[in-house]
């Protein structure tokens, strides 16, 4: 429901006007405009369902048609009332399109005095379109059919070029996933760094243990001594009355067993000293492994630094370069379209002349 002037011939003509203008080809509106109001263009329901096809059997320029198509569906979204592009199981075109020309010859009376004069196109009439009035519609198509071979044209290299971006985005995706590789690797150096001081820690306080318990076994072993010779000079005193045989087998005896008891404190001794010595050469080697280690994690970062930083100055110039060539492809496809398009629009207006 709603007026139906909504989406008829009063509403065609100013999508058409209106895209005409846009597309700065407002000097062809009129004709435009005739040419498709008769061929039964005559609501927007109609152009709804105009296709390629469709254009072509009726002698169209797609390109415009698709314009004013475009313009309308834009409209109807700003208005809320696009249906999403829902159509009927039996599209309606061709009973839609007779109705257009049946409303077109209905309302004959109020739209053709505009055209009545210089057979049906508005200015001075000239020989060639009085006499050629059907042949324009073919020109216009031709030329329309050449503009929009060479927009394509524009829209490949476009396309190109944007596929070289996405490239290029590709590989800083890559450089970027690599980066985090790198930093990710300094990451586990840097916790293996942390994991072998700590065990050093460790070691070290075993080592400052074991020390300890070598100076108490030392102490202990001293009180001995200091035991067995107070004791060995309480058994002189004690034979010091008796015989002199007894006296020189104690006396053997108390030698001999101190001999081995020293001989048992010299071996403990040099025991420790071992083991103190091979935990001073495990922590030399430990120090050694830690500076070797540090040097590679700083020479590893130096380098992941200068490739970083070469990797980036290499996609800059590219994209510096890729920059370049998209403005200079662009700015020459539109001088070239304009060139075609002021070329086309010559030889019609020429022709029409």
């Amino acid at each position: 429901g709603g007026d139906p002037d909504d989406g008829g011939e009063q509403k065609m003509r100013t999508l058409i006007s209106e895209t005409m203008v846009s597309l700065n080809m407002s000097s062809h509106t009129d004709r435009f405009l005739k040419l498709m109001l008769d061929n039964g263009i005559a609501s927007t329901d109609i152009l709804e369902r105009l296709t390629p096809d469709r254009a072509s059997d009726l002698n169209l320029p797609w390109s415009l048609c698709d314009a004013v198509q475009k313009r309308w569906r834009a409209e109807k979204m700003n208005l809320g009332q696009d249906n999403g592009g829902t159509y009927e199981k039996e599209d309606p075109f061709k009973k839609l399109l007779a109705e257009g020309k049946a409303r077109r010859q209905g309302h004959a009376h109020q739209v053709m005095p505009e055209f009545l004069q210089n057979a049906g196109f508005p200015g001075t009439m000239t020989p060639p379109v009085a006499g050629n009035a059907h042949m324009i519609p073919a020109i216009d198509n031709e030329r329309m059919d050449s503009l929009e071979a060479n927009l394509n044209g524009v829209m490949h290299q476009l396309e190109t070029m944007f596929g070289v971006m996405q490239t290029i985005a590709t590989k800083v995706e890559h450089f970027d996933t690599a980066q985090e590789a790198i930093c990710q690797r300094l990451d586990f150096a840097q916790q293996a760094q942390l994991q072998t001081l700590n065990s050093s820690q460790v070691l070290l306080h075993k080592i400052d243990s074991s020390q300890e318990d070598i100076s108490r076994k030392v102490a202990a072993q001293k009180q001995v001594m200091e035991q067995i010779v107070s004791k060995q000079d309480h058994m002189l005193e004690t034979v010091a009355g008796s015989k002199d045989t007894t006296k020189n087998e104690l006396l053997d005896s108390v030698a001999s067993s101190g001999k081995a008891l020293l001989q048992k404190l010299d071996s403990s001794q040099q025991m420790l000293l071992q083991k103190q010595g091979d935990a001073h050469e495990m922590l030399v080697r430990v120090n050694k492994s830690q500076e070797s280690m540090v040097h590679k994690l700083e020479t590893s970062s130096e380098a992941a630094s200068r490739r970083s930083m070469q990797t980036e100055a290499v996609i800059n110039t590219k994209l510096e370069e890729i920059t370049a060539n998209v403005t200079k492809s662009c700015n020459d496809a539109v001088a070239k379209v304009g060139k075609s398009t002021h070329v086309d629009l010559e030889a019609v207006k020429s022709h029409c002349a």
